[in-house]
């Protein structure tokens, strides 16, 4: 008894490239016409292209974000060694001037009555 090659009833590998190739030939004519709109062409040199490409390619952008991130850290991290200033204010009117009771027969009020004292100035 002989033995002979099997036959495959698949597809070679020769045969997947021209059907992707038969695929694709549609897409890539049309995107070799030229626009609708009557503009010429687009013609790009490499010196163009190469900038094109460095400026949208992701890994980049995401590159430079995360140096400028980096970046906004240590800034952070050494704004821990200057001193800081805080400052705040408040400013109260009041209608009538503000009244402070003392009690009597303390050592400050000696007196059987209520001490009344008012405070501040006149808001004339």
């Amino acid at each position: 008894m002989k033995r002979g090659k099997a036959r495959t009833f698949g597809f070679g590998l020769r045969a997947h490239i021209a059907l992707i190739w038969l695929l694709l030939l549609p897409v890539m004519a049309r995107a070799q016409q030229p626009a609708a709109s009557g503009e010429p062409p687009l013609v790009i040199t490499l010196d163009k292209a190469i900038s094109m490409a460095l400026e949208q390619n992701r890994d980049i952008l995401i590159a430079a974000q995360d140096r400028t991130r980096a970046n906004a850290q240590v800034s952070e991290a050494r704004s821990g060694v200057f001193p800081s200033l805080d400052i705040s204010g408040v400013y109260t009117r009041n209608i009538d001037k503000p009244v402070l009771f003392l009690a009597p027969n303390t050592p400050i009020n000696p007196s059987n009555t209520t001490a009344r004292f008012e405070l501040g100035s006149d808001n004339a």
